[in-house]
């Protein structure tokens, strides 16, 4: 219950639409906007940062983590786009994409 809680407190930051004719709902999960949070009295400060990962294992294998579009039909359809992009600001973010290092060949 404490989770169903949690969620439902967060509900604007996590939602999933619901399904309509011919489609699924959408599933959104974002952080606040700077000064959304209980008690602001004004905009400032930042907003939060959004992490997905997967954890970590001693012994055996970490979990994947994975951003994947769905299929579409092979006669008229089209597959979603994945975008990654940072924001923009006097100083813009970066994008970054890396692997790991092989600890034991290929």
């Amino acid at each position: 219950l404490d989770l169903v809680g949690a969620l439902q407190a967060q509900s604007k930051r996590f939602s999933v639409g619901a399904d309509g004719a011919g489609t699924t709902g959408d599933v959104a999960m974002t952080s606040g906007d700077a000064g959304s949070q209980f008690s602001a009295i004004d905009a400032a400060g930042s907003s939060g940062s959004v992490s997905v990962a997967s954890g970590a294992s001693s012994v055996g294998n970490s979990g994947s983590v994975s951003v994947v579009t769905g299929s579409a039909s092979a006669e008229a359809g089209k597959a979603g786009s994945i975008a990654v992009s940072s924001g923009s600001a006097a100083t813009a973010g970066g994008v970054t994409v890396s692997v790991g290092d092989s600890l034991v060949g290929d």
